[in-house]
């Protein structure tokens, strides 16, 4: 399906959770998307590209400035240029963009081109 288009190869990046929330919840909603949308598309996912090394407050009840102060340096990739290929940046739920703004920052930081993202829920 996705491969009858004339698109360019793309590497599928998910919203990391922070180590401790990763265990408490179970799981990343955003990286089990981000699975099923690689296996549809034949898209390359790259689950550890992105890393939350900081613990930041839950964002539902913060303003725009607030969320994008707490977002603040929260991700970090620890192997630049692990995927040759421009990227899509996945997550769950788009309230403000303060999330993927500060993940597409980070990527582009570290020399990667970010071609857009998908988004679930508004």
């Amino acid at each position: 399906m996705w491969t009858q288009h004339d698109l360019p190869q793309l590497s599928v990046v998910p919203i990391p959770l922070h180590p401790e929330k990763q265990v408490s919840r179970g799981y990343n909603q955003a990286e089990l998307i981000a699975q099923q949308f690689s296996q549809l598309t034949g898209m390359r996912c790259h689950p550890h590209l992105l890393q939350r090394p900081k613990a930041t407050q839950a964002q539902h009840g913060l303003r725009l400035t607030e969320r994008q102060t707490n977002l603040r340096s929260a991700f970090t990739i620890d192997r630049p240029k692990l995927c040759p290929h421009p990227i899509v940046i996945v997550d769950d739920i788009y309230t403000t963009g303060a999330t993927i703004q500060a993940a597409t920052e980070c990527c582009i930081a570290n020399g990667y081109t970010v071609w857009g993202s998908l988004i679930v829920a508004q």
